[in-house]
């Protein structure tokens, strides 16, 4: 099913991710996989009370937190690149202007809430 090269050169199984809006492919390999040595999670974006709940500010956060100018700097990009993104969702935009202010407002608030 998977390829053990990963797990005999590194000691444990490498990450995937598969969608699946139905839930079928989970009933059918979640047990299969779990057995494998994968830690298996579900991401519910229509009922997150049912399934793994994921927030994306959460590592960064954690590594803003930890005091470590290093993992702080880390965390301020990553946090830039979550910007980057949502910035790069409204490109069409004929005045750049006003998508750089507000992502710079938002990530100010951000680190703000971060600090």
């Amino acid at each position: 099913m998977h390829d053990a090269s990963w797990q005999q050169d590194f000691g444990e199984p490498g990450s995937s991710a598969y969608h699946g809006p139905k839930g079928e492919l989970h009933r059918k390999t979640a047990a299969s996989l779990a057995a494998a040595g994968y830690r298996v999670e579900v991401l519910n974006f229509r009922d997150p009370r049912r399934g793994s709940r994921w927030n994306p500010f959460g590592v960064i956060q954690d590594l803003y937190r930890s005091g470590d100018m290093v993992k702080r700097s880390k965390a301020q990009m990553m946090l830039n690149d979550v910007m980057d993104i949502l910035r790069s969702m409204n490109e069409s935009s004929r005045d750049p202007f006003w998508t750089i202010a507000a992502v710079s407002v938002i990530t100010g608030t951000a680190l703000a809430m971060l600090g």
